[in-house]
């Protein structure tokens, strides 16, 4: 998920714990967007990605597992997430 690659990197190394705890306790959903151009016509379109947090997900950020947290998504398009490979 690079919405939440893009916020733990904007901290220094040193409080990464502080914020991944934070993070899994406090986040709800992250919700990102690309423009991307239309196919059959001008213009663009966006194609969403949407992460809600679970207790795996909380689990996982609080370990600073980020990377597994794509597979989850993929895996929980019934209650609502989505990647951005599924948005296309």
């Amino acid at each position: 998920n690079q919405a939440l690659d893009r916020i733990i990197n904007f901290f220094p190394e040193e409080r990464r714990p502080q914020l991944l705890m934070d993070l899994s306790l406090n986040l709800r959903a992250l919700v990102s967007q690309r423009l991307i151009p239309k196919q059959d016509s001008k213009g663009r379109i966006a194609a969403v990605e949407v992460m809600l947090n679970s207790p795996l997900i909380s689990d996982l950020i609080f370990k600073g597992e980020i990377s597994e947290i794509k597979e989850i998504m993929k895996k929980s398009r019934n209650i609502g997430m989505q990647t951005f490979d599924q948005a296309l």
